[in-house]
């Protein structure tokens, strides 16, 4: 008896190390941008979920934004994904039947098709042209370089995909990504990706994971930081000096508080108390370097 119980514990321990794809708390984020707004997109794990005697991930898409022309805060519940990984191979979702996403079993030159959306390619065809390993957060982890053509009806052709995290370059499926300076109609651009047991890992051109947008395109860098986040009663907001005003909105765009940056080299500490629990924006007004909107949860 005692046998078989240390056999169920040494099965159970050893499928939870092998965990590699979406383990608890997995959270992404993707840079998004449209005609009229720029923001980011979260996916996050948020829980798991039987589909055609399948058990696989559901993966919550929430998409923040803020309109360039008539200055609103948005957000938007854009519904789940749903994945589950199969040694070493991550599938998806899509049309109603399970497709490969990632396979990380691929060699040099193996290829699979992924279907898309009909706005889309029918099928795209995704081929493993170089390989190798990265050292992300101290671990060693494989990657796979990847090609999939002007298929994919995106102007990324070539992407990486790395054990556990998936595309670095583009949003988590090849087909919706941008299109010139458009995203597609999920997400653009890799951001960052952190679990319980992995810190947070940024792509180092991304913007920071919850940076909403600047409006001055040629200024790339935000100049705004806000901490922490999530925040119980105060918020503190560091600015570049040039920065005049902070404004914070709830999620309905209604403006709660304005304040005067210190302006000393210290960050401005901003006092949520009476606000409920909830998302805010936290915008930042410059006369010469635009705006700046980050999004906080208290």
């Amino acid at each position: 008896m005692k046998k078989y119980l240390l056999l169920i514990f040494l099965f159970t321990a050893l499928n939870g190390v092998g965990q590699s794809w979406c383990p608890a708390g997995s959270q992404w984020h993707y840079s998004h941008v449209g005609m009229t707004a720029g923001g980011y997109v979260v996916l996050q794990y948020s829980g798991d979920t039987l589909i055609e005697n399948q058990l696989a991930q559901k993966l919550k898409r929430d998409r923040f934004l803020y309109n360039y022309l008539t200055s609103d805060f948005l957000s938007e519940d854009l519904g789940y994904e749903f994945t589950y990984e199969d040694n070493g191979v991550v599938y998806t979702r899509l049309n109603n039947a399970w497709d490969t996403l990632y396979n990380f079993n691929a060699a040099i030159g193996d290829w699979w098709f992924m279907s898309a959306p009909s706005q889309w390619a029918d099928l795209v065809k995704t081929t493993v042209v170089a390989e190798g390993t990265k050292v992300i957060n101290g671990e060693e982890r494989p990657y796979k370089v990847v090609d999939f053509g002007e298929e994919a009806g995106s102007s990324l052709e070539q992407d990486t995909i790395v054990l556990g995290i998936g595309s670095i370059n583009g949003y988590l499926t090849h087909f919706d990504n941008f299109i010139g300076m458009i995203d597609g109609h999920v997400a653009g651009p890799f951001r960052c990706y952190s679990n319980d047991n992995f810190s947070l890992y940024q792509y180092p051109s991304a913007p920071p994971c919850e940076f909403i947008v600047s409006t001055n395109e040629l200024d790339a860098q935000p100049a705004m930081h806000v901490y922490p986040n999530p925040c119980q009663d105060i918020l503190y907001v560091e600015l570049d000096p040039s920065f005049h005003l902070i404004e914070i909105f709830d999620s309905s765009g209604r403006l709660v508080q304005s304040v005067r940056p210190t302006n000393t080299g210290n960050a401005s500490p901003i006092d949520l108390s009476s606000c409920l629990p909830g998302v805010y924006f936290i915008k930042a007004s410059s006369l010469n370097r635009g705006e700046r909107v980050n999004r906080v949860i208290r």
